[in-house]
Parts: C-alpha cells; sequence; structure tokens
C-alpha cells in the first residue's frame, strides 16, 4: 500500500472514530423508578407494570416497570423531557411530572410516584358546624376498606343548592379528613375544613353534599378529579343558623 493511502485510511478511521465517540457522549442509560403507593399510604409488594412514557417533541421512548418498579432506557439522549404514567386504578402523584437529563449529571435514578385511586366508600349520616374553629364535623359509616390508613384518608366535599350535586357540579367544595384516630368499627368523624372561602357559602336554608374520597397526590390544592373514588350519597343538609 502507499503511504500516502496508507495515511487517507488512517485519517478515515480516525474520523468514523471521532464521530462515534462523540455520538455516545450525547447518549446515556439512564434508569427510572415509579413507587406504587396504596390507598392507605403504604408501598404496594408488587411494583410492577407501570406503563412509562418519556417525550420531546416528536421524540418518544416507552417502558414498561419491572417488579421493583424499574426500567432502563438505553442510550438515552440529553435533554428535559415529559413523563406520562399510567397504571389502571392509579395516578402520578404530580400532575405533569417531568425528566431532567444533563450531560454530567450525577442522577442514577429519575424516582416516581404514583397514588391508588382510593376504594373505600361512606356515607353521610350528619354534619355538624362547630362553635369555635374553622371547621364541619360529618358522621357516618365507612365500608370497602383495604386494611388501615397509616395515617389518615383524604376527600373532597362538594355543596350545592339542588340535589344533583356532584364533582362536576357544584356550588363550591373544601376538604375532608379522616384520622385513623376517628375511624371505629366502621364509624368514622371527618373534618371538613376550607382553603377557599367560606365553610358555609351562600344564604341557603339546604345544602346538598357529596363526599369522594381522594387520593394523596402530591399537588394536594388542585382539584385532579382523576383521583377521585366512588361518591357517596347525596346528604341533604339543613344549614345550621350562623
Amino acid at each position: 500500500m502507499k503511504p500516502h493511502h496508507f495515511l487517507k485510511l488512517l485519517c478515515l478511521s480516525v474520523c468514523i472514530l471521532l464521530a462515534a465517540c462523540e455520538k455516545e457522549e450525547g447518549l446515556q442509560d439512564i434508569e427510572v423508578e415509579v413507587k406504587l403507593i396504596d390507598e392507605n399510604d403504604y408501598p404496594l409488594p408488587d411494583q410492577s407494570g407501570t406503563e412509562i412514557t418519556l417525550s420531546r417533541g416528536s421524540e418518544t421512548f416507552t417502558g414498561i416497570t419491572d417488579e421493583d418498579g424499574r426500567y432502563v432506557f438505553q442510550s438515552f439522549p440529553y435533554g428535559i423531557f415529559k413523563v406520562s404514567l399510567e397504571k389502571e386504578g392509579f395516578i402520578s402523584a404530580v400532575a405533569e411530572p417531568e425528566l431532567v437529563n444533563h450531560k454530567g449529571d450525577s442522577v442514577l435514578v429519575h424516582q416516581f410516584r404514583m397514588v391508588e385511586i382510593p376504594h373505600f366508600q361512606l356515607t353521610i349520616d350528619s354534619i355538624v358546624k362547630q362553635d369555635f374553629g374553622d371547621k364541619l364535623l360529618a358522621f357516618g359509616e365507612l365500608f370497602n376498606t383495604r386494611g388501615e390508613p397509616a395515617h389518615q384518608y383524604g376527600a373532597r366535599v362538594f355543596f350545592s343548592n339542588t340535589p344533583d350535586v356532584s364533582k362536576d357540579n357544584y356550588l363550591y367544595y373544601h376538604f375532608g379528613t379522616l384520622l385513623k384516630r376517628l375511624i371505629h368499627d366502621g364509624r368514622y368523624e371527618m373534618w371538613i375544613t376550607s382553603w377557599y372561602g367560606r365553610l358555609i357559602q351562600g344564604d341557603y336554608d339546604t345544602l346538598y353534599v357529596k363526599v369522594y374520597p381522594c387520593a394523596f397526590y402530591s399537588d394536594w390544592l388542585t382539584l385532579r378529579k382523576e383521583g377521585l373514588g366512588t361518591p357517596s350519597e347525596v346528604f341533604e343538609w339543613k344549614v345550621p343558623e350562623n
């Protein structure tokens, strides 16, 4: 082989190698972990079966988690990606999760959570206005539970001046909390508290109330209807005089 041919071949080989190295520097394996949390706020024994979709513009990457809740995306590009998590009966703990994969990041595992839409249901027997404090108390029966909550159950309480009250038809709503210590033999005491306006709004003699069990998602001040379980029957509440 002539010397100049050899030099050309050598240069070509070096260029190909440099291009390959440059491409590899823009890609790396990343591991995504999705933790499944049940309605009682405990992790599930089997963490498998979550479909993960990472997207950026027209680029889409998908995978399904194993029994440890993990999936490895191989040769994954750098950048910021929208994250979609899908598993029947669960919602993402954050409404709009994203994955940030920058060159030089030391993140070994990108972690997300999915929380279970509640199975428990309840009935309302009465609602009482406290003489002190900014709180209503509701009482009734609790059923279809799967064990006991670690600390509490959450709910959203919808109020209307008509009997067709629902999560899609209401005047206002408040936050309900069923503390573990206030649940006894299928009975409960629920605290109804307000983060938006007065507890009793409008000048009505009667209000109609429906309670939806609610998943423990992180952005809890936002009403995420996809996290609501099966509602109670409508309770007709004779509003006490102020």
